[in-house]
């Protein structure tokens, strides 16, 4: 089914123009014919205009791009078997909430990153709601590319904005699937999928702040050993962050020191800021 969704010529299209707009420079998207239309419809005017914040030309740019971002996931296939039936669903949630009951059990001498709450609430999470789609209903087989556009958006929004804009959903679901009204979109957000959706963001919001937390304070000490040794040449920015990396690194919760690098990793290549040796072993992909 998610073969022939992207035989639709309309949606072939769309996929070219939001490529196409993500290629843009970020200053020059604002004045876009995709930005335009997302943020000018009739119905989607209430929703920007609604708060000062969304008024902004980079609050638009971003509910643009994370639509054209969703529409780029169509295009990259892998849906043909995406939608789960209910055995599938129920069988993942049995298999979680057995793991877990076995961890317990056995809390007195498993390892320590099992007890993780970094392990433990995505197995928890899995338990509860293993499938961010929704399951495949008896019957003729929905449009599956348009249900993992309109899933995938909608965390992005969620993510953004903290609600589920269905209007604005609706309009940029058209772009690609023309006959797709509010109806559709809120038949595919289902309160279970919104539920759903809502706790894996607050779930990486608690995991951001973590470590972000976790970063100061190892700055906050690297500062404090670095001013109790006397003074030393002055470090350069990436020997600075080799050392934080270095650090990063020897954390014994694997997690915590993977993420946190990864994390510290990205920002820095934001600032253009690359590292004299990364530790081995840990971080990335």
């Amino acid at each position: 089914m998610a073969v022939q969704e992207l035989q639709n010529p309309k949606l072939q299209h769309t996929i070219q123009q939001a490529g196409e707009y993500l290629d843009l420079a970020v200053n020059r998207r604002v004045t876009s014919a995709w930005c335009r239309y997302l943020r000018d419809d009739r119905d989607t005017r209430g929703f920007f205009n609604e708060d000062p914040m969304r008024k902004s030309d980079m609050f638009t740019e971003q509910v643009a791009a994370r639509a054209a971002e969703a529409y780029l996931s169509c295009g990259g296939g892998g849906y043909e078997h995406a939608v789960p039936n209910s055995q599938q669903i129920k069988s993942i949630r049995v298999a979680a909430a057995s793991l877990e009951a076995q961890l317990e059990a056995s809390a007195r001498w498993i390892i320590p990153g099992a007890k993780a709450p970094g392990f433990r609430e995505p197995l928890r999470e899995l338990g509860a709601s293993p499938s961010a789609i929704p399951p495949r209903a008896a019957g003729r087989p929905g449009l599956i590319l348009r249900r993992a556009f309109v899933l995938r958006l909608a965390e992005s929004l969620y993510d953004l904005t903290s609600t589920f804009p269905v209007k604005v959903l609706t309009v940029a679901t058209a772009l690609g699937w023309e006959d797709t009204g509010e109806r559709q979109i809120r038949d595919i957000l289902s309160t279970d999928t919104r539920v759903a959706i809502a706790e894996r963001a607050r779930a990486r919001r608690a995991a951001e702040i973590s470590s972000e937390n976790a970063t100061r304070h190892l700055l906050a000490r690297v500062a404090v050993d670095r001013d109790s040794t006397g003074p030393k040449e002055e470090q350069s920015d990436p020997q600075k962050l080799t050392e934080i990396l270095r650090l990063l690194g020897s954390f014994s919760d694997r997690t915590a020191s993977t993420v946190m690098i990864d994390e510290l990793t990205r920002l820095a290549d934001e600032f253009g800021i690359e590292a004299a040796d990364r530790p081995a072993g840990h971080g990335g992909n």
